[in-house]
């Protein structure tokens, strides 16, 4: 199927909103044009880069793991002016640390519902694109904007290496944005850290030293 899509997708089609991208914000003026007849509220079909008063921020949250355990990171944004339907980023993870798996194979990311609900946010997917990096797709079909102006959108599970060492890591977003009726914003990025303990017990050091 992926070969099929990477033959037959007429890039230039596929950029719904014209701003010469093909990202999350296509696929929120393509299902606005859908549910519309054809027509489009995105009159600007702009990247606005968070030229606002109060700057959009996408952070990520600071964590603890041990080696062969797991965390929740948690993705969060700050959008003081801006109101977005759909967002996309990036997730990058150092070596030793990976997402989560369940027993069929589907990466453990799920939406939050602390500013919205299933009915209003009804899309959302990741994929690993690339070695330890996730990308995480998250769109409106009705363009219903997510509420308040800051809090959580999205949570991933991670897992450590049992052999990974102790320390601090670095965990990285990138090619991150939001987008309302096909117009973008592309928020400020905050990346976090990742402090991996050493094991704290006897049963522990000799495990990981097998």
């Amino acid at each position: 199927p992926s070969q099929w899509c990477k033959a037959n997708i007429n890039n230039k089609a596929a950029d719904i909103n014209g701003d010469g991208e093909i990202t999350v914000s296509d696929l929120s003026a393509f299902s606005y044009l859908l549910l519309n007849g054809g027509t489009s509220s995105a009159k600007s079909r702009k990247v606005m880069m968070n030229n606002t008063a109060a700057p959009c921020v996408i952070s990520i949250s600071d964590m603890e793991i041990v080696p062969g355990g797991e965390t929740i990171a948690t993705i969060s944004i700050s959008n003081p002016d801006v109101k977005f339907s759909s967002y996309q980023f990036d997730l990058i993870l150092p070596l030793g640390l990976s997402v989560k798996t369940d027993e069929d194979g589907f990466l453990a990311s799920e939406l939050s519902l602390e500013r919205t609900n299933m009915r209003k946010t009804n899309f959302f997917d990741s994929k690993m694109i690339d070695n330890g990096v996730l990308r995480v797709l998250c769109a409106s079909t009705n363009n219903s904007a997510f509420s308040g102006t800051e809090g959580s959108v999205a949570h991933i599970t991670l897992v450590a290496d049992k052999n990974m060492p102790a320390g601090t890591y670095s965990i990285g977003l990138d090619k991150a944005e939001l987008t309302l009726n096909g117009d973008r914003t592309i928020p400020e990025i905050a990346s976090a850290k990742i402090a991996v303990a050493a094991p704290t017990n006897i049963a522990e050091a000799f495990k990981s030293g097998e």
